[in-house]
């Protein structure tokens, strides 16, 4: 039976920014998911109850994707994708996690600075938030080549304001609840590229470190955060499924 993976995409994305990534997984025998998260899957104005969308919410349906394939996958996740596939990872799902340009949970107001065009709107963290192509290129799709800058853009869709609140101006930056201190359970690489303006380098050093002796953290000189699809994505696709391989049961 050919390895599951399941892609799990970051903030105003949807699973289709893993076209070619999936593409690449596929062609060397893994059979992939990458779904949408709740209200993620048009750029149009999505119901008000995706404001109030917090990050619990986006894992009771990542859990119920990952419990939907044939056997425990290989978890990829991009950005809050990242966090995502950690908080799963330490609860037991899937064989080995990847996390590419992850966020992290705490207070850290370097992304905010980034976005804001979105937290100076009034009760932005109880609404659908709409993220400018001017902001976007800010923060995380200045390094991508003009193609695929204007496919990323045109893509941009609404993001929950509570899922973004609870990861920017959550619990302070120390070891989560939610992780034992023996780290995660599973094998774990987390990369990371030097010029995020997005997602922060040090606190994903930091992660790595916090999920423990199973963690390896990989660094690319000159990439910024939109590590799926920005130059060189295509190696990167083939060293995950080299990585994962490994581990695969």
């Amino acid at each position: 039976m050919a390895s599951p993976v399941l892609l799990i995409h970051g903030m105003w994305s949807s699973g289709s920014v893993w076209a070619g990534f999936a593409a690449r997984l596929e062609a060397q025998g893994y059979t992939v998911r990458a779904p949408s998260l709740p209200h993620h899957d048009a750029a149009a104005r999505p119901p008000v109850e995706l404001g109030r969308l917090g990050l619990a919410d986006y894992l009771t349906f990542l859990r119920r994707e990952a419990d939907a394939l044939p056997a425990p996958p290989l978890l990829v996740g991009h950005g809050l994708g990242g966090l995502l596939a950690m908080r799963l990872a330490a609860e037991g799902v899937g064989y080995a996690s990847v996390h590419l340009g992850t966020m992290t949970e705490g207070i850290d107001l370097r992304p905010l600075g980034a976005l804001r065009d979105v937290v100076m709107r009034p009760g932005w963290w109880r609404r659908p938030v709409r993220l400018e192509r001017r902001a976007a290129l800010r923060a995380f799709a200045g390094n991508l080549p003009a193609n695929v800058q204007a496919r990323v853009l045109d893509g941009l869709t609404y993001e929950s304001g509570r899922a973004l609140r609870e990861v920017t101006l959550g619990a302070p930056r120390r070891t989560p609840a939610w992780l034992a201190p023996q780290g995660l359970p599973r094998p774990s690489l987390l990369v990371h590229g030097t010029e995020d303006r997005f997602a922060p380098i040090g606190a994903a050093k930091a992660a790595a470190r916090r999920a423990g002796p199973k963690a390896t953290f990989t660094q690319l000189a000159g990439r910024g955060h939109w590590l799926p699809a920005e130059r060189g994505w295509e190696q990167l696709a083939d060293d995950v499924a080299h990585w994962a391989r490994s581990f695969a049961p």
